[in-house]
C-alpha cells in the first residue's frame, strides 16, 4: 500500500467517524434537567442556607428501600411541619420526574411507592419549613 492510499484510507475513516457521531447524536434528548433551571439558580443561596439548617440538626434523615417502597425516616421533631415537598428527579429523563405530596405515618416515616418510578438513578430532594426555618435534604437514590 502506497502513501496516497494510506492518506485516503485515514481521511475516509475520519469522515465515517464524524458521520457516525452526527447520526448518533441526532437522536439524543438535550433538554435541561429542569425547565425552571435559571429561576432555581437565582435561589441557590437560599437552598444552601436550607441545607446548612438541615446539617445543623442533631438527627438526620434515614432512607431504606424495602420491597415495593422507599421508606424515609424524618428527623426527630420534624414530623409535623409548616410545609413539605418531596421531589425526585431523574437526571437523564425529565419525563420521569415525580413530585410527591405525602404525609408521614405515626412513626415519622414517609413511604414512596416504587411502582410509580422508573428504574435507575434519581436525585431525592426534600424541602420543608418548620417554625419559619427552611430545611433541605438531597441524596442520590438508585431505584431497583
Amino acid at each position: 500500500m502506497n502513501w496516497g492510499k494510506r492518506i485516503l484510507f485515514i481521511y475516509l475513516a475520519f469522515v465515517a467517524g464524524i458521520v457516525l457521531l452526527v447520526v448518533k447524536s441526532h437522536g439524543k434528548d438535550v433538554s435541561l434537567v429542569r425547565k425552571d433551571y435559571y429561576e432555581q439558580e437565582l435561589k441557590y443561596s437560599d437552598r444552601m442556607r436550607a441545607l446548612q439548617n438541615y446539617y445543623a440538626l442533631s438527627s438526620g434523615i434515614e432512607m431504606v428501600q424495602k420491597g415495593a417502597s422507599i421508606d424515609i425516616a424524618l428527623p426527630i421533631g420534624h414530623w409535623q411541619v409548616d410545609s413539605r415537598s418531596i421531589f425526585m428527579y431523574k437526571p437523564d429523563n425529565a419525563k420521569a420526574d415525580k413530585v410527591f405530596d405525602i404525609q408521614p405515618d405515626e412513626k415519622g416515616i414517609l413511604h414512596i411507592d416504587k411502582s410509580v418510578l422508573e428504574q435507575g438513578k434519581y436525585m431525592l430532594k426534600i424541602d420543608w419549613v418548620k417554625d419559619h426555618i427552611p430545611y433541605a435534604f438531597e441524596q442520590s437514590v438508585i431505584v431497583h
